[in-house]
Protein backbone atom coordinates (compact mmCIF):
# COMPACT_ATOMS: atom_id res chain seq x y z
CA UNK A 1 0.00 0.00 0.00
CA UNK A 2 1.71 3.74 -1.12
CA UNK A 3 1.66 5.87 1.55
CA UNK A 4 0.03 9.19 0.76
CA UNK A 5 2.16 12.96 1.71
CA UNK A 6 0.43 15.20 3.91
CA UNK A 7 0.05 18.38 2.35
CA UNK A 8 3.59 20.35 3.70
CA UNK A 9 2.60 24.03 3.65
CA UNK A 10 6.10 25.15 3.82
CA UNK A 11 7.96 22.76 1.36
CA UNK A 12 8.32 24.69 -1.44
CA UNK A 13 7.07 22.99 -4.85
CA UNK A 14 6.18 25.55 -7.45
CA UNK A 15 3.94 29.14 -7.33
CA UNK A 16 0.90 27.78 -7.77
CA UNK A 17 -0.21 24.39 -6.96
CA UNK A 18 -3.24 22.57 -5.75
CA UNK A 19 -3.97 19.60 -3.63
CA UNK A 20 -7.36 17.88 -3.68
CA UNK A 21 -9.07 18.56 0.19
CA UNK A 22 -10.05 14.87 1.48
CA UNK A 23 -13.39 13.37 0.10
CA UNK A 24 -13.55 15.73 -2.79
CA UNK A 25 -12.94 13.86 -6.66
CA UNK A 26 -12.50 16.17 -9.31
CA UNK A 27 -12.25 19.43 -7.17
CA UNK A 28 -8.96 20.97 -6.15
CA UNK A 29 -7.68 23.68 -3.02
CA UNK A 30 -5.94 26.32 -4.56
CA UNK A 31 -2.24 26.95 -2.89
CA UNK A 32 -0.10 30.33 -3.69
CA UNK A 33 3.77 30.51 -2.67
CA UNK A 34 4.02 33.84 -0.24
CA UNK A 35 7.86 35.00 -0.70
CA UNK A 36 7.49 37.09 2.79
CA UNK A 37 6.07 34.45 4.76
CA UNK A 38 7.86 31.52 2.79
CA UNK A 39 5.05 29.36 3.12
CA UNK A 40 1.89 28.38 0.77
CA UNK A 41 -1.58 30.88 1.26
CA UNK A 42 -4.86 30.97 0.21
CA UNK A 43 -4.44 33.13 -2.94
CA UNK A 44 -5.59 37.10 -2.05
CA UNK A 45 -7.59 37.78 -5.38
CA UNK A 46 -9.61 35.13 -7.74
CA UNK A 47 -10.70 31.93 -6.28
CA UNK A 48 -9.86 29.79 -3.97
CA UNK A 49 -11.11 25.66 -5.28
CA UNK A 50 -11.25 24.56 -8.96
CA UNK A 51 -13.71 22.35 -10.75
CA UNK A 52 -14.29 19.83 -13.29
CA UNK A 53 -17.57 18.47 -14.56
CA UNK A 54 -18.13 16.32 -17.96
CA UNK A 55 -21.52 17.59 -20.04
CA UNK A 56 -22.83 15.92 -22.79
CA UNK A 57 -22.73 17.21 -25.95
CA UNK A 58 -25.08 17.52 -28.44
CA UNK A 59 -22.90 14.53 -30.58
CA UNK A 60 -23.39 12.25 -27.85
CA UNK A 61 -19.64 13.04 -26.18
CA UNK A 62 -18.46 14.20 -23.28
CA UNK A 63 -17.00 18.25 -22.85
CA UNK A 64 -15.06 18.56 -19.64
CA UNK A 65 -15.50 21.86 -18.34
CA UNK A 66 -13.57 23.63 -15.46
CA UNK A 67 -14.89 26.30 -13.05
CA UNK A 68 -13.59 28.18 -10.37
CA UNK A 69 -15.29 29.00 -6.78
CA UNK A 70 -14.49 30.91 -3.73
CA UNK A 71 -15.71 28.12 -1.66
CA UNK A 72 -16.38 24.05 -1.39
CA UNK A 73 -19.65 24.18 -0.87
CA UNK A 74 -20.21 26.06 -4.08
CA UNK A 75 -17.58 23.98 -5.96
CA UNK A 76 -19.78 20.92 -5.51
CA UNK A 77 -23.07 22.27 -6.20
CA UNK A 78 -21.67 23.45 -9.56
CA UNK A 79 -20.38 19.96 -10.00
CA UNK A 80 -23.71 17.65 -8.95
CA UNK A 81 -25.79 19.97 -11.20
CA UNK A 82 -24.16 17.69 -14.32
CA UNK A 83 -25.23 14.54 -12.95
CA UNK A 84 -29.16 15.56 -12.70
CA UNK A 85 -31.13 14.79 -16.11
CA UNK A 86 -31.53 18.31 -18.15
CA UNK A 87 -35.22 17.86 -18.93
CA UNK A 88 -37.59 14.89 -18.05
CA UNK A 89 -39.14 12.29 -20.10
CA UNK A 90 -42.52 14.29 -20.57
CA UNK A 91 -40.57 17.07 -21.65
CA UNK A 92 -38.27 15.19 -24.84
CA UNK A 93 -41.37 14.00 -26.04
CA UNK A 94 -43.68 16.29 -25.43
CA UNK A 95 -46.15 13.72 -23.79
CA UNK A 96 -46.70 12.24 -20.08
CA UNK A 97 -44.78 8.74 -20.77
CA UNK A 98 -46.29 6.16 -20.90
CA UNK A 99 -49.14 7.47 -23.22
CA UNK A 100 -49.01 6.34 -27.42
CA UNK A 101 -47.82 8.57 -29.91
CA UNK A 102 -50.60 9.36 -32.06
CA UNK A 103 -50.18 9.53 -36.10
CA UNK A 104 -49.70 12.98 -35.85
CA UNK A 105 -46.50 12.78 -34.19
CA UNK A 106 -43.53 14.70 -35.69
CA UNK A 107 -40.81 12.31 -34.80
CA UNK A 108 -39.77 10.08 -37.61
CA UNK A 109 -40.76 6.45 -37.86
CA UNK A 110 -37.80 3.38 -37.66
CA UNK A 111 -37.58 3.06 -41.59
CA UNK A 112 -36.96 7.15 -41.93
CA UNK A 113 -34.42 6.01 -39.37
CA UNK A 114 -32.39 3.43 -40.77
CA UNK A 115 -32.89 4.48 -44.65
CA UNK A 116 -31.34 8.25 -43.37
CA UNK A 117 -28.45 6.16 -41.41
CA UNK A 118 -27.87 4.04 -44.98
CA UNK A 119 -28.26 7.29 -46.79
CA UNK A 120 -25.21 9.31 -44.93
CA UNK A 121 -23.06 6.75 -42.75
CA UNK A 122 -23.80 3.19 -44.30
CA UNK A 123 -21.26 3.83 -47.54
CA UNK A 124 -18.97 4.66 -44.81
CA UNK A 125 -18.51 1.48 -43.25
CA UNK A 126 -16.80 -1.36 -44.68
CA UNK A 127 -17.67 -4.28 -46.74
CA UNK A 128 -17.54 -6.57 -44.26
CA UNK A 129 -19.66 -4.19 -41.71
CA UNK A 130 -21.96 -3.79 -44.34
CA UNK A 131 -22.68 -7.29 -45.10
CA UNK A 132 -23.49 -7.85 -41.62
CA UNK A 133 -25.63 -5.58 -41.39
CA UNK A 134 -27.47 -6.89 -44.03
CA UNK A 135 -28.09 -10.17 -42.42
CA UNK A 136 -30.09 -8.44 -39.64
Amino acid sequence: MAKTKKFDEKTYRGDRITEAPSGCVQIVRIWVWSKAELRYLAPERGARYEGIRYEPTPTGGKARRKASFDDLQAAREWQQHATKPQKSVEDLSGQAPGTQVGESSTSPTLAEVVADFRTRKYSRKAIGTREHYDQR
